[in-house]
Formats: structure tokens, sequence, C-alpha cells
């Protein structure tokens, strides 16, 4: 997620820089942390999408939304592994990608939402 380092934010993509880390690549020691400092005890702490950004190829057989987080496929040979002969869609995280969620980076985007 996009962190807004100032109020004046005309063009996100230029000037928003700062983001969160995901918390899947976070040592597990650092998860318990992370929670207290978003939680804590003022519950009114707005929390975007906790349980992260979902992506997939879009030229995946069958590819279909599987809810807000997820994609499901249909078999295929492209996924047959030794450790899936079937060839079974399979949710993985990537150590290599990144999405960068540009959520709300202006006070007209936050009071769009509010609405």
């Amino acid at each position: 997620e996009a962190y807004p380092e100032q109020e004046d934010v005309s063009n996100p993509f230029d000037q928003v820089t700062l983001f969160k880390v995901n918390p899947a690549l976070c040592p597990a020691s650092m998860a318990q942390q992370r929670w207290k400092a978003v939680i804590g005890p003022n519950r009114r702490v707005i929390l975007l999408y906790g349980n992260g950004k979902s992506a997939a190829r879009l030229d995946a057989p069958g590819l279909r939304q599987a809810g807000p987080h997820e994609f499901r496929a249909d078999r295929s040979q492209r996924w047959v592994t030794p450790e899936n002969p079937d060839g079974d869609w399979v949710i993985q995280k990537s150590e290599s990608s990144t999405i960068l969620h540009y959520a709300y980076c202006t006070i007209d985007a936050v009071l769009q939402k509010a609405e």
C-alpha cells in the first residue's frame, strides 16, 4: 500500500514513493509487532486489505475471479510438475513480483470512499 508523506498529492505515481511492506515478506518475529501497531487499542485505525492483493496471468486457461482476493483457473499442462502431476491450479505467493497499491493517496480519494 502506498503511504503518502504529504497532503497535497496531485500525481500519486510521481509523488508517492513510500510503501508498506507485505507482511508475507517480513520475518515471523515481526508479524506480531505489525498487528499490534496496526490494530492497537484504537479500533478506528484504517486497515486496507490486510489479507493482501492477488494477481494472475491473464493467459491462464479458464482464469476466473474467486472473490476479491483470489483467482482460479482450469487444470492445464502448464501447471504440471512432479508435485502436481494433474496440472491443478495452485495458489502461490510470488517471491519476485510486487504490486504497488495506490489506494488513497489524496484527501479527495479518502472523502470519495467515505461517501
